[in-house]
Order: structure tokens, then sequence, then C-alpha cells
């Protein structure tokens, strides 16, 4: 979890990544009727993109392997690995060196997590013609860091609609629930997370968090599971029960900024 600035780059990229979710939907209704009923965080999945290309948008997949073999073992081990390159950011003068250095930093960190968990890639090549062997390096560093931070380590906390109307059980008071939406395969799905609500330590320490994550852009990904997992009641949509730690990162920012919302209103 880094703190990510809006470009104008980034705005002209919301139509083509736009055309590449209906592409994905599109693909994903060829191989089977309705989206996976659970995100499998140990599968292959197929990642469809748009790169732009001088002939025009190049529609292509990439293939993610969590359990691909590298010196880090799991995905969710190497993740560390992501944050401390995310982290390895030289001493600056200025706020403008500083900004520029996290981006390259990011860029780093991406490229690296691209290399190491994208398998493959299917869209390029003409007819007959060999891949070579060193296809990752075809790729720039800001398209890697496309697919890992829009297709691979993103989430979006939703609101579960909250407790119905009328008399609320004690356990259904003291617990709170949400949806995270997440990639898989091409598909939108949506997990549910049930939730403790945080005390007033736990609110106080996510202040922090959030201080640091503005003041510096580090990133806070594993303390923000750490939460998670203290405050955990149920996960539901995912098979075997394994929770990414990207995705307890997520729901626990979710969880929690609605929560600090909530009590600095009352």
């Amino acid at each position: 979890m880094t703190r990510k600035k809006r470009t104008a780059a980034a705005e002209d990229e919301t139509t083509e990544r736009a055309a590449a979710e209906s592409a994905a939907s599109g693909k994903a209704e060829e191989s089977q009727d309705a989206p996976p009923a659970e995100y499998d965080a140990t599968a292959r999945q197929r990642i469809p993109v748009l790169l732009p290309s001088e002939g025009g948008p190049l529609a292509v997949t990439f293939i993610y392997d969590p359990q691909a073999p590298g010196p880090h073992g799991t995905f969710d081990r190497a993740l560390k690995e992501y944050v401390r390159r995310l982290s390895a950011v030289p001493v600056t003068t200025t706020a403008e060196e500083e900004a520029e250095a996290h981006a390259l930093a990011q860029l780093d960190a991406a490229g690296w997590l691209f290399d190491s968990f994208i398998v493959d890639v299917e869209g390029v090549g003409a007819e007959g013609e060999q891949k070579p062997a060193d296809w990752k390096n075809y790729f720039t560093p800001q398209e890697k860091n496309r697919v890992v931070l829009g297709a691979i380590l993103e989430a979006t906390p939703l609101d579960d609609g909250g407790n119905p109307a009328g008399a609320r059980s004690w356990s259904a008071l003291a617990i709170s629930s949400l949806r995270l939406r997440v990639p898989f395969d091409g598909w939108q799905i949506d997990t549910r997370h049930s939730l403790k609500k945080a005390d007033g330590k736990t609110l106080r320490d996510f202040g922090a968090l959030l201080e640091r994550l503005n003041q510096s852009g580090a990133s806070v990904m594993f303390e923000l599971a750490a939460i998670y997992d203290r405050l955990k009641v149920s996960a539901g949509g995912y098979k075997g029960g394994i929770v990414p730690v990207h995705h307890r990162a997520f729901a626990a920012l979710g969880h929690l900024s609605t929560q600090a919302r909530v009590t600095k209103k009352n």
C-alpha cells in the first residue's frame, strides 16, 4: 500500500483501462458463463490489458502465477521484497526530488514483482515467430507498473449495506462487514470480510500509519494486514480460506477508514 498521485498520464489511461476491462470481460465470458465463485490465491490467472503501440492499442494477455518458483517463495513473502524496494529511497533535498525518487522506487519494485510472477504472455508475435528468451524486457517499466498496480495489487473496499433495520444482536453490533472487489482471471469478483470494531488504541495506530503514508509515501501494507488479523471475524469468497496479504491490507484500510469517519462525525 503506497500513496499514488494521479497524473495527466494516469488520466489518459482511463479510456484504455475501460476498454481493457471490457475486453477482459468478453474473454472471460468466452471461457465460462459466470465469474468464479471464489478467489483462488494459488491459481494461475490471465490478465488481459491494452498497451499503447504505434499501430494503436495492442491487446495482450499476461499469465500471472502466484506459485512461480523464485528466491522469495510464496507471493506473500515476495511482497516483503516489493515493500523493501519501495522503501529504498535515497535522501533528497527538495520535494520534487523526493517525489521523483519515490516514483523510481515504485517502478523498480513493480518491475521486480512483474518479472518474478508474470510467466508468459499471449497476443504478441507474428505467426511462426519465436518468442525471445528475454521477452519481459520488451515491456517498459511503466507498462509493468500498470499491470502490477491495476491487476495484481488492486482491490476496492465497498460498503456491504450495513446492518438491516430493526433490532440488532449484540454480536452484530460488535462487528462490521464490507465487500472487497478484486480482479481475478479477467473478472471482477466480490469477497466479504467481517471485522471487529477497533478500539481507541487501534484507531490511533491507524492514524499514525496514515500520517506516515501521506508524509513519506512509505508502504504500510504489512502493518495494515497485521491489524486485519487482529480484528478478523470471518472472510468469505476465498478458496481454501487463503486471504492474500494485500487483500487483508485493503480490507483493514476500508474498515478502519469507515470507523474513523463515523467516530469523527459523532
